[in-house]
């Protein structure tokens, strides 16, 4: 008996973190559209909610805020600019050439939007202890290019 309840738990539980990733799904998408169409700024969080199917209560329980959740769509994009630092260190030529090619990866990137940078910036302040041990992982892989260009041109 006590098997079957655990079990009856155990998939329960399950069933609940399937339901908030699919929430959490929903909510990337509908903000990524609306601010593509829209812009960060004109794009309210119940607007973003509604077109999720759910209560802007959710942006603030899995997000923290609206810019936490363009944080987390940031960050998903930052994989893009991962890669392309990871490439740079391939880059053929000079140690100038090789760091100047990681530079512009950088410029390019931070530089593509500077109304999000801002937005980022100032969140930055305020976001959680999680979002911040995300964001120092991510800066890590970010940086361990740079780590790389700077060891060969020491050498």
């Amino acid at each position: 008996m006590a098997h079957a309840h655990l079990g009856r738990k155990s998939e329960k539980g399950l069933s609940k973190e399937a339901r908030r990733r699919e929430t959490t799904r929903r909510l990337l998408d509908a903000a990524r559209r609306m601010f593509s169409e829209k812009g960060y700024e004109n794009v309210s969080v119940t607007e973003i909610a509604r077109a999720a199917g759910v209560s802007h209560g959710m942006i603030h329980a899995y997000f923290h805020s609206k810019a936490g959740l363009l944080y987390e769509i940031i960050a998903e994009g930052n994989e893009d600019q991962i890669r392309a630092s990871e490439a740079a260190v391939e880059f053929p030529g000079s140690f100038l050439e090789r760091l100047d090619a990681l530079v512009a990866v950088w410029a390019q990137s931070d530089l593509a939007d500077p109304k999000l940078l801002g937005v980022m910036q100032s969140y930055f302040w305020v976001w959680p202890a999680d979002v911040e041990l995300e964001n120092r992982r991510q800066l890590d892989r970010n940086f361990g290019p740079l780590r790389l260009i700077l060891k060969d041109g020491i050498a």
